[in-house]
């Protein structure tokens, strides 16, 4: 009688889970940093809707946003969707700085949509920059903004489960300066670290799913210089992820008056190199990276775009790290936009598909270093009056763009500085030696499967019976991996497999029947 009991209790609850829309089924996983990221796979940005200004979501010329957006993006492979959205413009005056509620809505209702296709969403501030501004006399009032707006939405997705992440801010600097692209200062980068912290303890103070929410932090203009990176103060928070925006090469990616070409064996090294030189900076701290936007623009050179991307993207996922393609659904010249919104039709699927390709079948190619036997050692005394000087500093070599004297390499190194790293000094290899063959990396071990075990969480419960009844009825649930929900091998998923979870559960059986 006394199991009896049991199960008559699991089988109403299992009910009661699919007419519910509580939060029985809004479960943290107990996964890592990389774990995550590698689930994550592959990502697309909502660009110029939700982060338009001016209006609502259809200011800078895209559609509203629907369903059937979402579900091609998905449809094609993509595991993650970023949703860029400002706040600013929809909120009213202080101190409470509300926010309207149908801002709040409407972004929810993407979300879900996300939700509803098993995907990530990436939920941000983004285009803030008129108010939060990174300096000690903007400080304190732009704070107080910040943490109001970070607590409303931190309080409005506190229920969702891991599969909403949050990401504190988007190329954070001060407008119109004249290190805004350059790395900031260094009052720039110490303001943006405290913006940082306030904004994930507002997070954190909203208690429920929000006490282990992983939440993105970005430094100065989000780009992955050595002085800005080396300059991020990272929480003492085990649920964090760094942001950064890489469009690399620069001038193949986003200068309208640069190259169109991209395919060579030396560009496919220097691009080994540069994501290298991140990858290797973060992981020494036991950090995972999301190149939260990258892409290139179009120059008519899709050949090349296509090449760039798949190399990219698997690039990325061989290291450990996250790439979401930035659209902007612009599909003329200049453009990002890989999906026509408007006519619901795939503007450059050939782009699309090599992204797949690429985080599917990950490549890069083995390099040894450069031969820096000849090159002299940079000197702090030392005129560099032509570009295009060679120089050796900290085992590396660089070559510099212009005139320079006195700006050490190594912090001066990036698309925009006046030095351009070229690799490591190791192996004799000359900068136009070919590289060998790319062969395929290793990439993390995912998580083990256990029968019953449908959320992941490392223990077979009464969720994974909910979550199987609730599949079972086409409520496909946010999290929910089918392969470890057939726990009698009868090739389906029903019912019958919710209640022997159950049975399970309360140890009624000891073991499934396959």
């Amino acid at each position: 009688m006394k199991y009896q009991n049991k199960i008559s209790l699991l089988f109403t609850l299992i009910l009661i889970g699919l007419i519910s829309t509580g939060n029985l089924f809004s479960q943290m996983r107990n996964i890592t940093g990389y774990e995550l990221v590698d689930d994550m796979k592959i990502g697309w940005n909502l660009g110029n809707s939700f982060d338009s200004l001016g209006g609502d979501e259809t200011a800078w010329g895209n559609p509203v946003t629907t369903k059937a957006i979402i579900d091609m993006i998905a449809s094609k492979g993509f595991k993650t969707v970023r949703i860029p959205v400002s706040w600013g413009e929809h909120v009213g005056p202080g101190p409470s700085y509300t926010i309207d509620p149908q801002r709040l809505s409407r972004v929810k209702t993407v979300v879900d949509y996300c939700m509803a296709n098993s995907m990530y969403a990436i939920v941000n501030m983004h285009h803030e920059n008129e108010w939060l501004v990174p300096t000690y006399a903007k400080e304190a009032e732009s704070t107080k903004e910040l943490l109001a707006i970070w607590k409303q939405i931190a309080e409005y997705f506190r229920n969702y489960d891991d599969y909403l992440l949050f990401e504190t801010m988007n190329e954070p600097r001060v407008e119109g300066s004249a290190m805004e692209w350059n790395g900031g200062t260094e009052e720039n980068r110490d303001v943006i670290n405290h913006f940082n912290q306030v904004a994930l303890d507002t997070i954190r103070s909203t208690g429920g799913n929000n006490s282990k929410r992983w939440v993105l932090i970005t430094p100065h203009a989000a780009t992955s210089m050595d002085i800005v990176i080396r300059n991020l103060a990272i929480p003492n928070d085990p649920y964090i992820l760094v942001s950064q925006h890489t469009y690399y090469p620069y001038f193949f990616c986003l200068d309208t008056g640069g190259t169109a070409a991209w395919g060579t064996e030396k560009d496919k090294i220097d691009m080994d190199l540069e994501l290298d030189r991140v990858a290797d900076f973060w992981k020494a701290k036991g950090i995972p990276v999301v190149v939260g936007e990258w892409a290139s623009i179009e120059k008519n050179n899709t050949a090349a775009r296509v090449a760039h991307a798949e190399y990219y993207a698997g690039g990325l996922r061989n290291r450990g790290m996250l790439g979401i393609w930035w659209d902007n659904g612009w599909t003329g010249d200049g453009g990002l936009a890989i999906l026509d919104r408007k006519t619901l039709t795939w503007h450059r699927p050939e782009i699309a598909d090599a992204l797949i390709k690429g985080v599917n079948q990950p490549q890069s190619s083995p390099f040894p270093g450069y031969d820096c036997s000849a090159l002299p050692e940079w000197s702090a005394s030392t005129v560099y009056s032509a570009a295009g000087a060679q120089v050796r500093y900290n085992g590396k070599m660089y070559e510099n763009r212009w005139y320079t004297s006195g700006e050490n390499p190594e912090e001066n190194s990036g698309s925009n500085e006046v030095w351009i790293y070229i690799g490591p000094c190791a192996g004799g290899l000359t900068p136009d030696t070919p590289s060998p063959t790319p062969v395929p990396d290793i990439t993390p071990t995912p998580v083990d499967r256990i029968m019953g075990d449908v959320d992941r969480s490392g223990a077979v419960n009464v969720v994974d019976s909910l979550l199987i009844a609730q599949y079972y009825v086409n409520q496909i649930p946010a999290v929910f991996y089918p392969e470890a929900a057939d726990v009698n091998c009868d090739n389906s998923i029903n019912i019958v497999d919710a209640l022997l979870v159950a049975q399970y559960y309360v140890s009624l059986i000891s073991k499934f029947p396959c």
